[in-house]
């Protein structure tokens, strides 16, 4: 897992409840247990903690975690 992957992570454990034991790269949203309103509140974190404002079809259920960081990298992350 890289920095950017660990930051994510620990967003979505402190932030949203999800268990850390369960969080790989590979992990999509839906395995995680994120819906489509729980979706919208990483979005909104990333926001604010990350500073890149993603569009807010730019996660899925299906969506991994290391597909979002590609995405945060690309949009010029702050991490």
């Amino acid at each position: 897992m890289n920095a950017l992957e660990g930051t994510l992570t620990d967003l979505l454990v402190s932030r949203l409840g999800v268990v850390a034991e369960g969080v790989t790269p590979d992990s999509t949203y839906e395995q995680l247990m994120l819906d489509s309103l729980g979706l919208i509140e990483f979005l909104l974190i990333i926001r604010k903690e990350l500073g890149v404002s993603l569009d807010d079809d730019a996660l899925q259920t299906g969506t991994t975690l290391a597909e979002t960081a590609r995405l945060v990298e690309a949009k010029g992350s702050r991490v």
